[in-house]
């Protein structure tokens, strides 16, 4: 009887079989055995115990792999890249790339590390940490629950929607969503203070002039003074009356009044009117036609100079 091997139970031995007996029918037999094991329908697989270990390849060459759920592993044509053609790649571990990492469906990654650059053509989730030292490129959502840390330029060509803080250029955070170290750029307006109320000028809106120029500010001397001063609506000309502000908080006011093409009624609702020696008190008072008064307040006094 020949010696069988622990396996498949191939005859490796003669014993004391004649050798016609073992040629004919042991030999015969670990032959088909042996056959069998390359059926594509019945053969070994190596899906568990006495079936084949597990498949290492030092190099591996194909055009395709496909899974049973249906997912494929294509490396494309130029063989260097790792593509995943399926409606979903799953990995509840870390995935490291040192090169091109290409994915056409769901990517859910529990961490993400690139060296190289990240194409995804639709969802990426990362519920770990994402460090980018390369390039992300994401045509579709893009979510994170934790940190993402990129070391070169993110590129957003969309809507970013930040719920937390930002903060650019530097270390320090004034604990509002925005702190910004560097300088700003805006096409509209710049707004501070926690409120659209308030806007950030500079001299590219507002300039100093002393000129009668629109949406200037109005500079002043050394002593405070004002420089050619032009007020709108200090000057009244023509008419059948005028009356004058009041006087309280209003010292350093300058009103210039002519009667033109008829006498003209100056009323005065409070404080004095102050003409040569003469104080008068409130009232109306008729500037003929042709004449004209010069008049400053001093903050109780219209004072006619």
């Amino acid at each position: 009887m020949s010696t069988l091997t622990p396996e498949l139970g191939l005859s490796k031995a003669q014993d004391t079989d004649d050798d016609a007996d073992y040629l004919t029918i042991a030999l015969a037999n670990s032959l088909s055995t042996l056959d069998g094991t390359f059926n594509s329908t019945t053969g070994h697989n190596h899906n568990g115990a006495h079936q084949g270990g597990a498949l290492v390849f030092s190099v591996l060459q194909t055009t395709s792999i496909n899974f049973a759920n249906g997912a494929q592993i294509n490396p494309g044509a130029s063989g260097n890249q790792l593509r995943f053609v399926s409606t979903s790649v799953s990995f509840s571990g870390g995935v490291s790339v040192d090169g091109t990492l290409a994915a056409t469906g769901a990517t859910t990654l529990g961490a993400l590390t690139a060296t190289g650059a990240a194409t995804l053509q639709s969802t990426l989730g990362v519920t770990g940490l994402a460090t980018l030292s390369g390039g992300l490129a994401v045509t579709g959502s893009a979510s994170t629950t934790l940190d993402v840390n990129v070391t070169r330029n993110l590129n957003v060509t969309g809507v970013s929607t930040l719920t937390g803080h930002v903060l650019i250029g530097g270390t320090w955070d004034s604990g509002q969503p925005l702190s910004v170290s560097g300088g700003i750029v805006a096409n509209t307006f710049c707004y501070q203070r926690g409120s659209t109320t308030y806007r950030c000028w500079d001299n590219g809106d507002f300039t100093y002039s002393q000129a009668q120029t629109p949406n200037t500010l109005v500079q002043r001397d050394a002593n405070g003074n004002l420089g050619d001063p032009r007020i709108g609506g200090q000057v009244v000309i023509g008419g059948s009356s005028y009356t004058f502000p009041n006087v309280t908080g209003n010292m350093g006011l300058w009103r210039y009044v002519k009667a033109w093409s008829q006498d003209l009624v100056i009323n005065l609702t409070n404080g004095t009117f102050i003409f040569g020696t003469t104080q008068y008190t409130s009232g109306q008072y008729t500037l003929l036609n042709g004449n004209s008064v010069s008049v400053y307040c001093d903050g109780s006094n219209w004072w006619v100079l």
